[in-house]
């Protein structure tokens, strides 16, 4: 995850934040990622997550000791 903090948050105001899925290149999937507050932008960037295959991840995991 790569977000600023570039603003921050009085007590008692609404933060929000927004993400929107920007790109998907096979497993791999950005998204990006904008924080608000009752005064405007508080960070700002972009997430990456890659898929996985389930059953294979539980497999390996059940081969750890």
């Amino acid at each position: 995850m790569n977000v600023s903090h570039t603003a921050a948050t009085s007590i008692g105001m609404t933060a929000s934040c927004a993400v929107e899925l920007v790109e998907v290149e096979g497993r791999k999937l950005k998204f990006k990622v904008l924080c608000t507050d009752d005064k405007g932008v508080i960070g700002e960037g972009f997430h990456d997550r890659v898929l996985i295959d389930l059953e294979r991840f539980l497999a390996k995991l059940g081969g750890q000791k």
